[in-house]
């Protein structure tokens, strides 16, 4: 694998970016960076506490400063969050350096990962409470729909097997990069 670009990591919420992530920096020894995780310290408060705050633009220019930052150091493995790419703020030619990855998990898997979810925003009705499965359903593949041309002009795409762990999609991942020479 190629340690002189950073390995960004994209995929739905509920995809597995941060444990593949982690797999592939523990086979490759690279640093790992979880960007909800810098945006998180950064802020000094959660994610859905961001977003009842200050609103999801004010996220989403916080999420863009910091991965700009961590794209101006050392190579990292960098897992984005769902819609990171999608991010109008994010500057697309600083993308182009790095080696992209999409872990394209199937919808239902997604679904069955995310259902009941109360720690991501834009999963919760208005009033906090947890969406049903069917308006579940309809909020993820309204959003695929709108993210997946971003997704799909990833370097790699990669869709995991049924019960495949992420161990192992990180050693596949990390073959295909050297195959590719990434």
């Amino acid at each position: 694998m190629n340690s002189s670009k950073h390995l960004l990591v994209t995929g739905f919420m509920g995809a597995g970016k941060t444990r593949v992530s982690k797999a592939i920096a523990k086979l490759t020894n690279i640093p790992f960076v979880d960007l909800d995780n810098e945006i998180i310290s950064e802020a000094g408060k959660s994610i859905p506490q961001i977003f009842k705050d200050q609103g999801e633009d004010t996220f989403r220019k916080t999420e863009a400063n910091l991965l700009h930052t961590l794209l101006s150091q050392n190579p990292k493995i960098i897992s984005l969050g769902g819609g990171t790419l999608h991010n109008p703020h994010i500057n697309k030619d600083l993308i182009k350096k790095s080696t992209t990855v999409f872990i394209n998990t199937p919808i239902e898997t997604i679904l069955n990962r995310l259902e009941g979810n109360t720690k991501r925003p834009l999963l919760l009705n208005r009033d906090g409470s947890p969406k049903t499965r069917s308006e579940l359903k309809s909020l993820i593949e309204a959003l695929f729909e709108k993210r997946k041309d971003v997704y799909f002009s990833s370097d790699i795409i990669y869709t995991p097997k049924l019960n495949q762990t992420s161990e192992s999609v990180a050693k596949e991942l990390v073959k295909l990069l050297d195959r590719n020479g990434q």
